[in-house]
Parts: C-alpha cells; sequence; structure tokens
C-alpha cells in the first residue's frame, strides 16, 4: 500500500533540536550537589518532555529542610540554566534535516512541552526563527503538557493535515507517547539523557539527524506501521 504523503513535520525542540536537556541536568545536578544530595539520571527522566513530571525545587526542599529559600534558589539556578543554553548548538545533522524539509515543500512545526518564549529566544540565537508554520507550546500549562496528546493535535488542526500526513521528531517517552496518542507517527533521535529510556514506542530510532533522508525515514516509517 502506498504511504501517504509527508505534508507536515512536527519538531520536538529541547533535547531533539538542541541539546539542552544535557544542559539543564548538568546545572540541576549541581545544585543538588552544593546541597549534599544527589540527582540521579533516573530520577531527572521524569522531568524531560513534561511539565510537572518531577519538581526538582519543591523536591530538594523536602531533601534540605526548611531553612531552604527556595525562591531565592529558583531564581539563581533559572538564570544558571539560561547562561548554560547560550553556549548549546544545534544538533548534529538538524539543520541539513530542516534544509530538507523545505526543499521538500514539506510544512515544518514547533511542539513543545515548555513555553514559547523560551522556543523564540533560543531559535533566534541559533539562527532558526524563521520558516515554522505553526509554534504549539504547553506555556506551563501541565494539563496541555506531554504525554498528553493536546500540543499535537492543535498542531494537525492549525495546520489543516491528518495525523497520518505528518512525522513527529521527538526525543523520549514523553514525546513519542503524545505523538502516537494524536495517530502521528514518530521518529525518536535521542539525546544522552534519553537514550537509555524505553523508547521503543516510536516508529524509527535514530542516534542522530546526521545523514539521515527525509523521504527515506518517511518511507521505512510507514513500512513499520504496515507490518
Amino acid at each position: 500500500m502506498k504511504a501517504p504523503t509527508l505534508r507536515a513535520v512536527l519538531f520536538d525542540f529541547d533535547g531533539t533540536l538542541w541539546d539542552s536537556e544535557s544542559a539543564v541536568f548538568e546545572v540541576m545536578r549541581d545544585l543538588y550537589r552544593e546541597h549534599g544530595q544527589e540527582l540521579t539520571l533516573e530520577t531527572w527522566s521524569g522531568a524531560v518532555g513534561t511539565v510537572g513530571g518531577f519538581e526538582p525545587y519543591a523536591t530538594l526542599h523536602r531533601l534540605v529542610g526548611p531553612g531552604m529559600d527556595v525562591d531565592a534558589v529558583r531564581d539563581s539556578t533559572e538564570a544558571r540554566i539560561l547562561e548554560a543554553a547560550r553556549e548549546v548548538p544545534m544538533r548534529p545533522g538538524v539543520e541539513a534535516f530542516l534544509r530538507q524539509v523545505d526543499e521538500a515543500g514539506v510544512a515544518r512545526a514547533l511542539v513543545s512541552s515548555d513555553r514559547s518564549e523560551w522556543l523564540v529566544t533560543n531559535l533566534e540565537r541559533l539562527g532558526w526563527s524563521h520558516g515554522w508554520a505553526a509554534m504549539v507550546c504547553a506555556e506551563g500549562i501541565a494539563e496541555h503538557a506531554k504525554p498528553d496528546p493536546h500540543l499535537y493535535l492543535a498542531a494537525l488542526e492549525i495546520l489543516d493535515v491528518p495525523p497520518t500526513s505528518a512525522l513527529a521528531v521527538e526525543d523520549s517517552p514523553n514525546g513519542i507517547r503524545a505523538a502516537k496518542a494524536a495517530g502521528v507517527p514518530c521518529l525518536c533521535v535521542p539525546n544522552a539523557i534519553t537514550e537509555t529510556l524505553d523508547l521503543s514506542g516510536a516508529d524509527a530510532l535514530s542516534s542522530s539527524l546526521d545523514g539521515l533522508d527525509l523521504l527515506g525515514v518517511w518511507s521505512a516509517v510507514n513500512a513499520e506501521k504496515g507490518r
């Protein structure tokens, strides 16, 4: 059976287009160490790709006790995260893959559990603020964040594209589950934070976008679905 025509590629942002996940985790792990605590990757993974999956400041406060000024710690840590993010480049192969999407005449959109302000700021720094047909973000609303399909369904509605004609590009289990719940086939490109997690729900898995052929991936994803 012939694969549906690819009309849109829906990209996750953090950890997928750039490895901000690793940068944020390093800042948070340092924060915990400064307070005599350990933040493991296993624990942190609950925060990846969603809102409210793991509350690092509230958890640290419980571990340290009432003497910790949560607001001050949060403010200083968020400033450190912003500083660390300024040094993070696009992941290998991302820019070439985005150009393939554009050259194929396929719409590209962003679907993120983060806030749009974060995306806009960092896309401008990375040189990719242009060309997005839609940007759908959770804006701090946990009920809208992945793994709920809300963001994907909203993006499909904006683009007026059926789920079978879209490809999701994700890096985490929460992202995969959101895409699949919306009926969108998913390519997973994990990073150093997510590569050890259960990514079996994805239709295709690659360690990098580097060297990937867009239409080849689309054919492979649909072949896997047809088995």
